[in-house]
């Protein structure tokens, strides 16, 4: 949505270029709640389908955060998504450096979607103006930024109460319909990248190429007939 980076970092292994985006896969948990099956088992089964409000709608955000050229996607989209419910321009590198001192970070930027949300639970996200050069190519002094009290008390105030899995058409529609955006992702495919052939009018309905890893990405809206292919969902990509 609005821009879509041609300069996705990217790791040689085996001689090959691959772009992995940052997103690793995450395992089942039966203590996930399910919202789709929280309507009973007529929601669950699809018998209430819910009607959007709209042709098109995207949800307005802030900002689109930039991860280049670290492998946050995770982190970029989940204080992305936050900030939209806050109001309020959130660091994605202040997050960062929370997750690592509580080692839920791997490698460079490499986390789970639950992880995202963990650290966001617990800690919070501090605001932006508290955290200095957001762009900083150093791994290393990028994920260490200084943790002041002063800091950690601002994150404390942008905690979420809970987290929940969306399941299903319904529950999707509902909350884009509600202004709420939603933090996601998939496996990631060559042919997703700009420079392996995407180009407009930007739509992925299979697989493209190679699997090169699994990218995060925050879904902002929905259009029932884009282009008059039927139903598409709109993201926003970091």
């Amino acid at each position: 949505l609005n821009k879509v980076s041609s300069r996705i970092f990217y790791d040689v292994v085996d001689g090959k270029k691959i772009y992995p985006g940052g997103l690793l896969r995450d395992t089942e948990d039966e203590r996930d709640i399910k919202l789709e099956r929280v309507g009973g088992i007529f929601a669950f089964l699809g018998f209430q389908e819910y009607k959007p409000k709209h042709d098109r709608w995207i949800v307005p955000t802030l900002e689109i955060k930039n991860q280049v050229p670290h492998n946050t996607c995770g982190w970029n989209s989940s204080t992305s998504q936050k900030e939209d419910d806050e109001q309020t321009l959130l660091s994605v590198r202040g997050l960062v450096s929370i997750a690592r001192r509580e080692k839920l970070v791997s490698g460079n930027g490499f986390s789970q979607l639950r992880d995202n949300m963990k650290v966001i639970k617990n800690f919070g996200i501090p605001e932006e103006r508290f955290v200095s050069n957001e762009e900083d190519p150093n791994w290393e002094t990028y994920s260490n930024f200084p943790l002041s009290q002063e800091l950690l008390d601002n994150a404390y105030l942008h905690r979420s109460q809970s987290y929940a899995q969306v399941d299903g058409r319904n529950q999707v529609l509902k909350l884009l319909d509600q202004n709420k955006t939603i933090h996601t992702g998939s496996d990631w495919y060559s042919g997703f990248n700009m420079r392996g052939g995407f180009n407009h009018p930007f739509i992925i309905d299979k697989k493209e190429g190679w699997l090169i890893g699994g990218h995060a990405y925050k879904m902002v809206g929905y259009d029932q007939n884009y282009y008059g292919q039927g139903m598409h969902l709109v993201f926003q990509n970091s």
